[in-house]
């Protein structure tokens, strides 16, 4: 993959994330990006996985579960815009004195648009390809699936709750 720097390729990402727990964290434009990586390792790799803004891991969520035993199990992943670059490098620095491996993923982009659809495409391809090297299907939940069929037939077509 060209467009990822310093990560290496999806088989190498796969090993390092095989048998952890992702925390996925970004800033900026990529927050999404991060929401839509951990929900697709849930969905498609049925992994439990984590994410949340540079600000919100900064101040509360790392805290709580770096200085624990059974930290190890973990490894954050950093979904890089390059604003943050200072609190990866702080965070990294801890991580590594606890062991906790750190993947940072930065994209040879020109645009915050590029950015944001590459860290998409790399959290879908990522998840699929997790889920397979496990043997699972990488389809839909049937409950999550009947949840929003429901949804869907019991929603409003307008704003204003007017079907």
């Amino acid at each position: 993959m060209e467009w990822m720097k310093s990560s290496g390729t999806l088989d190498d990402l796969c090993e390092r994330l095989n048998g952890k727990v992702p925390v996925i964290c970004s800033g900026g434009a990529v927050q999404s990006s991060a929401f839509r990586m951990r929900s697709q390792f849930n969905e498609n790799s049925k992994l439990v996985g984590f994410c949340g803004t540079v600000g919100n891991l900064k101040y509360s969520s790392t805290d709580v579960w770096m200085d624990r035993k059974g930290h190890d199990e973990f490894v954050l992943i950093f979904l890089s815009d390059k604003v943050n670059t200072q609190y990866y490098l702080e965070q990294k620095e801890r991580a590594d004195a606890l062991g906790i491996p750190c993947i940072n993923i930065s994209f040879d982009c020109k645009t915050i648009l590029e950015v944001v659809f590459m860290s998409v495409i790399l959290g879908d391809s990522l998840s699929i390809k997790m889920a397979r090297r496990r043997g699972i299907e990488p389809s839909e939940v049937p409950a999550v699936r009947r949840l929003k069929d429901d949804y869907l037939i019991k929603r409003p077509n307008n704003v204003d709750g007017t079907a």
